[in-house]
């Protein structure tokens, strides 16, 4: 299950694992990033504030993840982890490497800060 907020003003998406990641979640999540790339928005940010990787409920809410990616390539300005989790500096790696986007790792504490550095 996830969390989202859209600070549409800011053009800043925060998402919020609370549960294992279904299909229906990845899905809502591809909706609203469509959404903002629909309105021409441009995908300033994206937060995801995770205690820990919560997994994937299933191979599908996987696939689509990976689709979500394949699709929002280049569309992402920023992506800010935050997490005390080992997950998000691996993350944080892969988006830098693969994703060519400038992605940034914050301490569980660093919510604000993250905010900020994606608002700049």
């Amino acid at each position: 299950m996830i969390d989202l907020s859209l600070m549409k003003k800011d053009g800043i998406l925060i998402v919020a694992p609370t549960g294992a990641l279904t299909d229906d979640d990845m899905e809502e999540l591809r909706g609203t990033l469509s959404g903002m790339v629909a309105d021409g928005e441009e995908v300033k940010g994206l937060m995801i504030d995770a205690n820990a990787f919560p997994g994937y409920a299933d191979f599908q809410a996987f696939f689509s993840h990976m689709g979500i990616i394949r699709d929002f390539h280049g569309k992402i300005a920023k992506l800010a982890l935050v997490s005390d989790a080992a997950f998000a500096s691996a993350g944080e790696f892969f988006a830098k490497a693969f994703m060519g986007v400038d992605a940034r790792h914050f301490p569980a504490t660093g919510r604000d800060e993250a905010l900020a550095w994606l608002r700049s």
